[in-house]
């Protein structure tokens, strides 16, 4: 029988990329890693990358304060990594989400 604990790791995805981070691919990033996927993101530089890293930390924070995360699903959204190009991002993972702004 398949587990069904609200906070029980997915078995799929295992890891996901997600592409352009602002505002929706940063939601994207967090409800993943809060969830216990391994997150990648991948922006169009290192610097909006790290950027990117800071702003999902304190979007994290924020909802942890509100009662929305848990403190350990605040842990699970700092391992959120960000890679230096699209093709590493998605190495390794099953699933891919696109949010580069048009």
């Amino acid at each position: 029988m398949e587990e069904t604990a609200s906070n029980a790791a997915p078995r799929w995805p295992r890891g996901a990329a997600v592409i352009g981070v602002g505002t929706m691919g940063l939601g994207v990033a967090e409800y993943l890693a809060a969830a216990g996927v391994r997150v990648c993101i991948s922006e169009a530089t290192p610097e909006l990358a790290r950027q990117a890293l800071e702003r999902l930390a304190r979007r994290a924070q924020g909802h942890v304060e509100a009662g929305l995360l848990t403190p350990e699903a605040i842990d699970r959204v700092a391992e959120v990594e960000a890679a230096d190009n699209v093709t590493a991002a998605v190495r390794d993972v099953d699933l891919v989400f696109e949010a580069v702004p048009e």
